[in-house]
């Protein structure tokens, strides 16, 4: 559990404990079960934690486009250097879904 939480940014952890307080407090249950819960609620809104895959959603020449990446802080640098505006992130498995119909051709950006 303690791998998959040092790779939590801010939020992410923020998130965690506040959730793992909640439960233990509002369920009654032990404090490790409420951790364990919070954790799988975590890694369903953050997934990246998990497979190390992060969707950056970008606006580029006026249109948006989808970025997957294993190292954001390279791919927000790379992006900003082409003129880029970071929009937000998203799951991954939601983006290729929602966005390109379960199925995405990947190419290599740049």
């Amino acid at each position: 559990m303690s791998n998959m939480l040092a790779r939590c940014d801010d939020g992410a952890r923020e998130f965690y404990e506040e959730r793992a307080g909640v439960i233990a407090e509002t369920c009654g249950i032990p404090v490790i079960h409420a951790e364990y819960q919070a954790l799988l609620e975590t890694l369903v809104r953050w997934s990246e934690i998990f497979t190390g895959v992060q969707a950056l959603e970008v606006e580029i020449d006026g249109g948006t486009q989808w970025i997957l990446t294993t190292d954001p802080a390279f791919a927000r640098r790379h992006l900003a250097d082409m003129g880029a505006t970071e929009i937000g992130t998203r799951n991954p498995a939601d983006v290729v879904r929602e966005q390109f119909g379960h199925v995405a051709l990947l190419c290599t950006l740049g």
